[in-house]
């Protein structure tokens, strides 16, 4: 059986002179000795993980102004490999990875474990399976499946061929839909970001918007949103996305604040569009990143555009004549792209997503801290990064949880803000860039009934100062 202690949250006041500390159950904030660290129910198992899981700090890298931000959370992945793939060893550096761009200390905070550490699990809230499929079945890997699921702890199955699915797993993971392993994804990037989004450092909403001109590139757009809407991906293409009578700018502004990724197909006369030189100055002022797929042209002439000055905000992926199954690029829509090329395109945007999210969600948290960090003396706030990556905040009114949320917020992550928050009152900061008029009085209207208090990324300042 897997046992899970109590949570306990801390909570840092400003330059930890004091700890503060409740008890999920309870919405009192009590003062507690800063130094030492709750011992594990489990006992020392003589792992360092464990030892540095026993104390009652944690440091967050990406402080503000050099004040440490704290986090005790512990991130668990258990890792089951039956066909003895080195399953683990691809994905744990690939995990790591990402978890650093996030801001978390991967060496604090993520704990790698295989079937014979199941039983030393401490929670449940922010644990993920993963089970390695195939013709081997082993025992102590089909257990710890089974205790884990008992357990209520979602897993992810990994096969290498859908249509062998059943054959491939035990009985207790075949209700739930795999994913099959893309064997030109060497870095597992697709199978990383399901487990981040499972771990939820990540949103399970995969968005895309495609920016691009018509007469020169329709032909590549059509064929990137059928490759990625298979890789489960929600891709926003003009063509597709808009609904008649809709206002076309204000749809796309929308679409874009949603999504995590921005891809432009950058063909020779992209830039001389305004509607596409709009589309990147949206995404720059968001901070989504942009996978710039660079089309062949010809030499610019003298006084022509000058690309670099997107560069900064850009991935660039560089297209060549033999990448195309054609050469004829002058005609109406352009020229299509080979499979294996398409396929590139779609691997380099699962790992771009990752980055990009991470920017956007440091870049609202980092508002959010600044303004707590400028108060003036004598009202200075007590506040701690919690898991999920939400900020607990003692006001002088008592303690809210404040959620920062990526693109339109709807009344699904409402809802899990509200399961975060423990009983205490919720706020959540979002950018209203690019929100329709409609939606944001859609958002207001939720947060009304739910109780819960919206805060535009632009009034942070006022609200953390009232």
């Amino acid at each position: 059986m897997i046992r899970f202690p109590p949570t306990t949250t801390t909570v840092c006041a400003p330059y930890g002179f004091f700890a503060w500390s409740f008890p999920t159950f309870r919405f009192g904030w009590r003062l507690r000795r800063p130094v030492g660290g709750r011992p594990s129910p489990l006992g020392d198992t003589g792992d360092p993980m464990d030892k540095r899981a026993n104390a009652s700090h944690t440091r967050v890298h990406g402080c503000i102004r050099g004040r440490p931000v704290y986090e005790s959370t512990r991130y668990e992945i258990v890792v089951l490999d039956p066909q003895v793939s080195g399953l683990r060893q691809i994905l744990e550096p690939a995990i790591r990875r990402e978890v650093s761009n996030l801001g978390i200390d991967p060496d604090a905070s993520l704990r790698f474990l295989g079937a014979d550490g199941v039983e030393s699990l401490r929670t449940r809230d922010h644990v993920v399976g993963v089970y390695r499929g195939g013709p081997r079945q082993d025992a102590a890997c089909t257990g710890a499946a089974e205790r884990l699921g008992t357990a209520g702890i979602s897993i992810l199955p990994l096969v290498e061929d859908l249509q062998d699915y059943p054959k491939s797993v035990p009985s207790v993971l075949r209700p739930i839909n795999g994913m099959q392993i893309d064997k030109a994804d060497s870095q597992m990037d697709a199978a990383v970001s399901r487990i981040l989004e499972m771990l939820r450092l990540q949103r399970d909403q995969r968005r895309l918007f495609i920016s691009y001109r018509r007469t020169e590139s329709r032909e590549v757009a059509l064929q990137l949103y059928h490759v990625l809407q298979e890789r489960r991906f929600d891709v926003f293409l003009d063509t597709h996305g808009v609904q008649t009578g809709d206002r076309f700018q204000d749809e796309l502004g929308q679409r874009l604040l949603d999504a995590d990724v921005m891809i432009f197909l950058d063909t020779t006369g992209a830039l001389a569009s305004e509607w596409i030189r709009h589309e990147i100055e949206i995404a720059n002022a968001l901070a989504i990143g942009v996978l710039q797929v660079v089309f062949p042209r010809p030499p610019a002439p003298a006084g022509g555009l000058d690309r670099a000055r997107f560069s900064e905000l850009c991935e660039p992926f560089e297209l060549a004549g033999r990448h195309f199954l054609g050469r004829d690029f002058g005609r109406d829509g352009g020229e299509r792209l080979a499979p294996d090329v398409l396929t590139s395109i779609a691997l380099r945007v699962e790992g771009l997503r990752a980055r990009s999210m991470a920017a956007r969600q440091s870049r609202l948290t980092a508002r959010l801290l600044a303004a707590l960090e400028d108060l003036p003396a004598g009202r200075q706030t007590p506040y701690q990064v919690e898991p999920g990556r939400h900020i607990t905040i003692q006001r002088r009114t008592g303690p809210c949880r404040v959620f920062p949320r990526i693109g339109v917020v709807d009344s699904r992550s409402l809802h899990r803000a509200e399961m975060d928050a423990e009983k205490l009152p919720v706020a959540v900061l979002y950018d209203p860039t690019g929100l329709r008029p409609d939606s944001q009085a859609h958002l207001d209207w939720l947060c009304r009934y739910a109780g819960i208090v919206p805060i535009s990324l632009l009034e942070t300042e006022r609200w953390v100062s009232g």
